[in-house]
């Protein structure tokens, strides 16, 4: 008589087990693979065995990933639980960038508009040139947001960054879920193609740097997720002849495209290709509907407007007096198209797995990326035909981020050449939006991922995408956790001396004397001594004679009367190996190309024995030459 109460209990019980949070659980793996990752950059940090410690790095990123994915596919997994874990993760992921350089800025783009900063700071003013990186002065959006925060907050430069950048990360993991979840009405499907997109070879890496398009990328999400939801609310997407409610009638449509343009005008003043990028596609959505839809559909005006006030802002801040981008974008057009011409004429391929030192790739590391391009590859197939519900639906967003995501062949064929490589890899944050789609609305309809061997094939295949894809993504074995110094290596050629030599400038120098420096010297006399480091993308001289050059010729000394040196920076340890990612001071410079051998050690000696240049800092490693009575 009892026994069926019993059974009812029985299985309320059992339903309950099934729909176990797990959320306290996922943070404590997620905790101890950052753990794993803060002991990785600490052995590091004391010069242990580079294999090891980049092992011990991989294992704490896949601590942190494999956990978290696996409730993401898990399919009873409760909603509130995947969606926690669908932010925690991103922030986990930007936690172990953060980690590894707690306390400074150390990457090239980092410390480039680490200088923007720095100027704003120092004349409160917009716009201070920045020979660093000339067009990042036009677009202080990241620079204003940081600025503002540490005013609020009374935090230092770098902490402010950091909360800029996590608040970014979190409106980025938030546009991107309510962007799929309005397309698939499927929360579990907007955060599987939220897990998709963590694996873009950039996430990790340098969208995780303080640069602008960190910034850029999460407010073009915003902006389309503000589209999505806003410029075609669902109870005006109506039938013809059908009645618009009452509550809507007469809308104006301005008011509909307020918050979409405020979140595009802030695209503007941040990024320009971003901005260019969004306005593209925010026009290709509106010719979709136009051609899927026809003129009745509800977006088509709404995203028409939108198209043609982000054309307007981004060709006004393009003209803007001083702004320099389109040379900036003329120079990497003009170098991909240098590249690519040079490998047709020359049928050599570059050297893969290999940076400018020599130093190889691990064989796991290039099987584990080649493995990755083919599952994502292979995967393509059955996701783009499963992606036709959305062509057969005339859902014109759903087939524009489809479209996107099929292009992600561009991101491994761009690697044909050095150039062109980084054009495609910066592209990735963009393409992966539509990849999440495509391959997460496949994975989350096709797969069941009730039973525990479905789910862990998934996570095999996903956590190698995931490592496959970062390893694309992560430059050389050297680049990834902090070590001992080495010659032109970025974040691993900043140590005590030449931070000490910047400081030494910012202290005993006036600001905004013209100083040349090998590619970090000039980065570090830019963000921290407060100096204007001449460049050839700035200054379009080509001084890297000066620095170079084996003796002082007269070429010399024509060089720093045309470039108005006051200051040359030598690192003498620049002779000691050739430079890891390719240059000592820029592309282009003297005896760069097809480089065996490093620099000649009297090159950054010889201003200590011409008359009229004085020796005013001298630390061993590093020294700084008054050039003044040169010029």
């Amino acid at each position: 008589m009892n026994a069926a109460p019993a059974v009812a209990v029985a299985r309320v019980a059992s339903s309950r087990r099934a729909v176990h949070d797990r959320t306290h659980q996922i943070a404590l793996t997620t905790s101890v693979g950052l753990l794993l990752l803060a002991v990785a950059a600490a052995r590091g940090r004391h010069g242990d065995s580079q294999t090891q410690t980049d092992a011990l790095y991989w294992l704490a990123l896949l601590v942190i990933f494999v956990p978290a994915a696996a409730r993401t596919l898990w399919r009873p997994t409760p909603t509130r639980e995947r969606l926690a874990v669908a932010v925690m993760l991103p922030l986990a992921l930007y936690a172990t960038r953060v980690l590894l350089y707690p306390t400074r800025f150390v990457f090239h783009d980092e410390l480039a508009h680490a200088n923007t900063l720095r100027a704003i700071d120092l004349t409160h003013h917009l716009f201070a040139a920045n020979p660093l990186l000339p067009a990042s002065a036009s677009y202080p959006g990241l620079e204003i947001a940081t600025s503002g925060t540490r005013s609020l907050l009374g935090l230092g430069d770098r902490p402010a960054a950091v909360v800029v950048l996590v608040l970014a990360r979190v409106a980025m993991t938030l546009a991107l879920l309510g962007v799929v979840r309005a397309i698939t009405s499927s929360s579990r499907t907007a955060c599987v193609a939220a897990l998709v997109y963590t694996c873009n070879p950039q996430y990790l890496f340098f969208n995780s740097q303080y640069s602008y398009q960190s910034l850029s990328l999460p407010l073009a999400l915003l902006t389309i997720y503000l589209a999505v939801t806003r410029l075609a609310p669902a109870s005006l997407d109506l039938p013809r002849g059908t009645a618009e409610p009452a509550g809507v009638r007469g809308r104006p449509a301005l008011r509909l495209l307020a918050l979409p343009v405020l979140a595009l005008a802030a695209v503007v003043v941040t990024h320009h290709l971003t901005a260019m990028l969004l306005v593209g596609t925010i026009g290709l959505w509106a010719l979709l509907e136009l051609a899927l839809r026809g003129r009745g559909s509800p977006r088509l005006v709404p995203l028409a407007l939108l198209t043609v006030l982000g054309a307007v802002l981004v060709a006004g801040w393009v003209v803007r007096p001083g702004n320099t981008v389109v040379s900036y974008l003329s120079t990497i057009a003009e170098s991909s198209a240098s590249d690519v011409g040079g490998l047709a004429k020359s049928g050599q391929s570059r050297t893969y797995f290999a940076d400018g030192g020599g130093v190889k790739t691990p064989q796991w590391e290039q099987l584990a990326l080649v493995l990755s391009l083919g599952i994502v590859l292979l995967s393509l197939v059955p996701a783009l035909l499963h992606g036709r519900r959305w062509l057969r639906a005339r859902d014109a967003v759903a087939v524009l981020l489809c479209a996107a995501g099929a292009l992600y062949p561009l991101i491994p064929a761009g690697h044909v050449t050095a150039a062109t490589s980084e054009v495609t890899d910066r592209a990735s944050g963009f393409l992966f939006v539509g990849l999440g789609l495509l391959v997460g609305g496949w994975m989350a309809s096709r797969w069941s991922f009730t039973r525990w061997p479905s789910v862990l094939l998934g996570l095999v295949v996903v956590s190698e995408v995931f490592l496959g894809q970062s390893i694309l993504g992560a430059g050389p074995i050297w680049s990834r956790t902090p070590g001992p110094y080495l010659v032109s290596a970025d974040s691993r050629s900043i140590d005590g001396a030449n931070v000490s030599a910047a400081e030494w400038e910012a202290a005993q120098l006036p600001p905004g004397q013209r100083v040349l420096a090998d590619r970090v010297g000039r980065l570090l006399a830019g963000a921290i001594g407060g100096q204007y480091s001449v460049t050839h993308l700035a200054d379009h001289i080509d001084a890297s004679q000066v620095l170079l050059g084996a003796t002082y010729t007269p070429r010399d000394r024509q060089l720093i009367r045309l470039a108005r040196l006051d200051y040359v920076v030598d690192d003498r340890r620049d002779c000691t190996d050739l430079p890891r990612i390719g240059v000592y001071y820029e592309s282009g410079e003297l005896d760069g190309r097809g480089r065996t051998t490093p620099v000649a050690c009297s090159a950054l000696t010889k201003f200590s024995a011409v008359p009229g240049a004085q020796r005013v800092y001298d630390n061993g490693a590093i020294a700084i030459y008054d050039v003044r009575g040169l010029r």
